[in-house]
């Protein structure tokens, strides 16, 4: 009777450990791109909470509820770099962050369209290419914020 109580006890410990190392898991998603200036470029997005990504360009990010949070195209290093200029030097530009994370050298920063909504804009150009990313978002700054620092790029050789 004692070495049942024991048993049971000790499948339930399992189990209780199995379920609780489940719930930390991260699922992920990832898509790759052939890109026009010759680059092959793979976003990996961490799809936990919900979270999830179309595999056509322009992409889209969505969040748990289902809401687009962020849309992203590719560019050229020249438009990557007309992107950087217009975050620094347009009045209507303010940025919000800059540096290097998940594969990429960014800008972040939000733009006001006089009269219209704000939106907020990623900038990137992705670690060893000659490819650039650009994302944006009209539903907040903490949206677009949370959708970007779930998402990885890399070339793929």
């Amino acid at each position: 009777m004692k070495k049942n109580i024991l048993s049971i006890m000790a499948i339930v410990i399992v189990l209780v450990a199995t379920l609780l190392g489940l719930t930390g898991c991260k699922t992920y998603k990832t898509y790759t791109y052939d890109v026009d200036t010759g680059d092959k470029i793979a976003i990996k997005l961490d799809t936990s909470k919900g979270y999830d990504m179309t595999s056509k360009l322009p992409f889209k990010v969505t969040d748990g509820d289902d809401k687009t949070v962020l849309q992203g195209t590719f560019c050229n290093l020249d438009g990557y770099k007309e992107y950087v200029q217009i975050a620094k030097n347009n009045p209507g530009s303010e940025i919000i962050d800059s540096g290097n994370k998940n594969g990429v050298e960014y800008t972040f920063y939000k733009y006001e369209y006089p009269g219209e909504e704000t939106e907020y804009i990623y900038v990137a150009k992705v670690e060893d290419s000659d490819t650039g990313v650009l994302m944006g978002s009209t539903v907040s700054k903490e949206a677009a914020k949370n959708a970007f620092e779930r998402m990885k790029f890399s070339k793929v050789n």
